[in-house]
């Protein structure tokens, strides 16, 4: 028995149909990748908001074990540290004995390197005085603080208030730390500055007061610190939906933008404005700046001494102008 093969030629694709083929991957990957990426995105939010309900539940935590206060913030000098030359407790070092990781403090969308070796004086390895293109360079996130080993700025600030250093937050008024014997503490030939934390009790309502979130800043939120080094809405973390956590421990997002203060002063503020005073202690608590520094602020953005936290919020609204 004998077979006959076919002699029917194989069919190739023609070339319409290959660009056809080719048309349609291209068309499905232009709509799954955004897809992922925004899966992923959404997996870094969680992660970060995981991390601020450890980091309020220590803070919790901290707060009942000292008397219902915050924390006390300074520039006492340990010794120790990276290279051993000593660090300042920093409020995330204040709470390590709660949560024992600093890794805790890391969040996965700021990718900001940070040098893990020091140079013996505080610094980091390669330090330059007055070199601000070099230290840029070795510190592009401007985190080093001779404690932290992870090779990651910590990525979230502490409640300073809706400006920095102007006693709306969670630390008040500058003083000075003390001897028994009424002279002030030195150290490197300096009196060593303190602010003192608040009272739960001070706290108009804590379920409305930010304590940490989301920061371009080395530690701070405050609105005119936490655009860091960059001066753009799309430069924010999560989509411009950043992660708080509030003084009561419970964490939420806030949509946020970088805005143009006065047309030379970059500030991070929600959209809506009703959330600005989210960073006042008291929203009708009068500020504490020309008091710290024996000056009126001006331009700060705070437009004169004896503003209340929600004018001061609504100064930075009326006269900022929103960035892409």
């Amino acid at each position: 028995m004998s077979f006959r093969r076919s002699s029917a030629p194989h069919r190739a694709f023609t070339l319409i149909e290959l660009l056809v083929v080719i048309a349609i991957i291209a068309i499905l990957a232009a709509i799954l990748f955004p897809v992922f990426q925004k899966v992923r995105e959404n997996a870094r939010r969680a992660v970060c908001e995981s991390n601020l309900k450890q980091i309020g539940l220590a803070y919790t935590q901290y707060n009942q074990d000292f008397d219902e206060m915050t924390p006390t913030v300074s520039k006492f000098h340990f010794d120790g540290g990276i290279d051993g030359s000593g660090y300042t407790p920093d409020y995330f070092i204040i709470l390590q004995p709660y949560i024992k990781s600093v890794n805790v403090f890391d969040c996965p969308d700021r990718n900001d390197p940070m040098p893990t070796q020091g140079d013996g004086s505080g610094h980091a390895k390669g330090y330059i005085k007055g070199n601000k293109a070099n230290n840029s360079a070795i510190d592009p996130g401007g985190c080093f603080d001779n404690y932290n080993a992870t090779g990651q700025c910590v990525g979230y600030g502490y409640n300073d208030g809706i400006v920095g250093d102007g006693g709306y937050g969670l630390i008040g008024l500058q003083t000075y730390l003390m001897n028994p014997d009424g002279t002030f503490v030195m150290q490197n030939g300096s009196k060593v500055a303190i602010r003192a934390g608040r009272s739960i009790a001070s706290i108009v309502s804590p379920a409305d007061l930010v304590a940490f979130g989301d920061t371009w800043d080395n530690l701070s939120v405050a609105d005119d610190n936490a655009a860091g080094r960059f001066s753009s809405t799309a430069a924010l973390r999560h989509g411009g939906l950043e992660n708080m956590c509030f003084v009561d421990g419970h964490v939420k997002p806030i949509r946020e933008q970088m805005s143009l203060y006065k047309g030379h002063f970059v500030v991070v503020i929600p959209v809506d404005p009703k959330l600005a005073t989210d960073w006042c202690v008291d929203p009708a608590g009068i500020g504490t700046y020309s008091l710290d520094y024996g000056t009126t602020p001006g331009d700060y953005p705070i437009d004169g001494s004896g503003e209340t936290c929600q004018a001061v919020a609504n100064g930075l609204y009326a006269n900022s102008t929103p960035l892409p």
